[in-house]
């Protein structure tokens, strides 16, 4: 018999049987991820992709109606929680994360399943894979870094398996292909996955037939299918927003410093556990094979946040959730004599996977963190409906915000979640070459938004007022005095009183 994927140590059962602690851990982990996830306010990116998904069931066009710089997929696929909503009148929130962990679940019973297709089976590998997916994510639950890793776990733990030369079922395979593909679809950069285990995959194997095994042409040939999906039903996103997006859009990337502190902050702990695990344990080939997978998809990743260049710390999630998960599948050690060594990288993995819940746990309930000023911009979104149930914020992020609008079931005054390309006018970061371009589709936006604005006229204004806004790299911009230039605008906000600031965010309510 094959000696599997993982040493053969006590903790392993044979087909069929399961190990009682781990069972345990699994349902601790889900319990706990409940508990942390329901009561608290939905991730931000999400909150905005969710709501975007209403406004097309309700005959939005995406790059019209809806005017996102991401693909449609993430706003397509959350068309299926938004029917739920609107069938049930549950609320948003609880309805998007119940879909969340539906997803997670799905994933995890797909990857117990691939597993089990190795010699013996070990449920401590699907609780390592709980943890990743279902707290390690902290207030990134939900998000689309967060989703691509649960959909493209199966691929990946595939690849592992044809490394092994075991075989897959065809409707299975091509399943997790499909799947892979429908994470993929949501950000280009996520390409860089499949193209890195792959590559990882060719570089085990020495095999090019490899290439085209079932889940390699499903998930490839599901991108095509999307691509042509995206030109028939969504023409004006390449149309419109494409061609914007590809001059100003790159004004969010910050000075590579910082993008490099961003890295060694958030995934080298990650990737320090890892080495330790392979030094310390030292696991033979055969062994190895799940962890060089992980670290694989872990390096794809990597790549994909380096192609974004933002710095912002969730798209670092997906790399450092396989660093750890390459970890806690080589954590198996041999009888005693390395169980020392076991511990040792057992005790920093900890470390590094729940410094970053403890932190967003103390957010998340602190009086003046984010789930108190969510509620407090909720309540009032609410009790301040204006004539049409609709609200805007003068922001380039959607934090606080869209979570607030989307539980209090508000309508967003413009097609755009945040003021995506007002960075690159503020900083001047375009090429002298493009100046008349930057200028002429900076003032095409603005006079857009105004033009919503005075047709939604929203019950709520809300302006960030923070000390740094994202993306904008001059101290204390005032974006009421950005948008003053414009006579409208100015007419506009005299229709409006200020009121008490919520955090950061200073509140305008429209006079009745």
């Amino acid at each position: 018999m094959r000696v599997g994927y993982l040493r053969n140590t006590p903790s392993l059962r044979p087909l069929g049987e399961h190990d009682t602690w781990a069972l345990f851990a699994i349902g601790a982990i889900a319990f706990a991820a409940l508990l942390l996830h329901l009561p608290l306010p939905l991730n931000h990116d999400a909150a905005w992709h969710f709501e975007t998904s209403f406004r097309l069931l309700e005959g939005a066009r995406f790059g019209d109606g809806v005017y996102d710089v991401n693909p449609p997929m993430a706003a397509w696929l959350f068309t299926l929680p938004a029917v739920f909503v609107k069938l049930t009148g549950l609320s948003p929130t609880l309805v998007f994360k119940l879909f969340t962990f539906a997803v997670m679940a799905c994933a995890l019973l797909a990857s117990k399943a691939i597993l089990r297709k190795s010699a013996r089976s070990n449920d401590w590998q699907i609780a390592v894979l709980a943890f990743v997916l279902l707290l390690l994510p902290g207030y990134d639950f939900g998000q689309r870094e967060h989703l691509v890793v649960a959909l493209t776990l199966p691929y990946v733990l595939l690849a592992a398996l044809r490394a092994d030369d075991e075989n897959v079922s065809l409707l299975p395979a091509l399943a997790c292909g499909c799947a892979a593909a429908l994470g993929i679809g949501m950000k280009p950069y996520f390409l860089a996955l499949p193209l890195c285990v792959e590559a990882w995959l060719q570089f085990r194997s020495k095999d090019l037939r490899l290439l085209f095994r079932p889940e390699a042409l499903s998930l490839f040939g599901t991108l095509i299918v999307y691509l042509a999906l995206v030109r028939t039903f969504a023409p004006d996103y390449l149309a419109r927003v494409v061609p914007d997006a590809m001059l100003a859009y790159g004004a969010f990337q910050p000075p590579w410093e910082n993008f490099a502190a961003a890295i060694v902050m958030r995934f080298f702990p990650a990737a320090l556990a890892a080495l330790l695990a392979f030094a310390l344990l030292r696991p033979s080939r055969s062994e190895a094979t799940l962890p060089w997978a992980s670290l694989a998809a872990a390096l794809g990743f990597l790549f994909a946040a380096l192609w974004q260049r933002k710095g912002w710390t969730y798209q670092l999630y997906p790399a450092v959730a396989w660093c750890l998960t390459a970890v806690g599948f080589s954590l198996f050690p041999d009888g005693k004599k390395r169980a020392g060594m076991a511990a040792l990288v057992l005790v920093f993995a900890l470390f590094v996977a729940i410094a970053p819940i403890a932190a967003f746990v103390a957010d998340a309930y602190s009086p003046a963190g984010t789930a108190s000023r969510v509620r407090a911009l909720t309540a009032l979104f609410r009790a301040n409906p204006g004539p049409n149930n609709t609200v805007y914020g003068f922001i380039t992020s959607p934090r606080d915000i869209h979570p607030a609008v989307l539980e209090s079931r508000a309508r967003w005054a413009s097609a755009s979640g945040v003021l995506v390309f007002l960075p690159v006018l503020v900083n001047g970061g375009f090429a002298p070459a493009d100046r008349a371009k930057v200028l002429a589709m900076e003032d095409r936006r603005d006079r857009e938004l105004l033009a919503d604005l005075a047709a939604a006229k929203p019950g709520v204004i809300v302006v960030d007022d923070a000390p740094s806004k994202l993306g904008i790299r001059v101290p204390n911009f005032d974006y009421l005095g950005y948008f003053a230039r414009y006579h409208e605008f100015v007419q506009f906000m005299r229709g409006y009183t200020e009121q008490t600031r919520v955090g950061d965010w200073r509140i305008f309510l429209r006079r009745h």
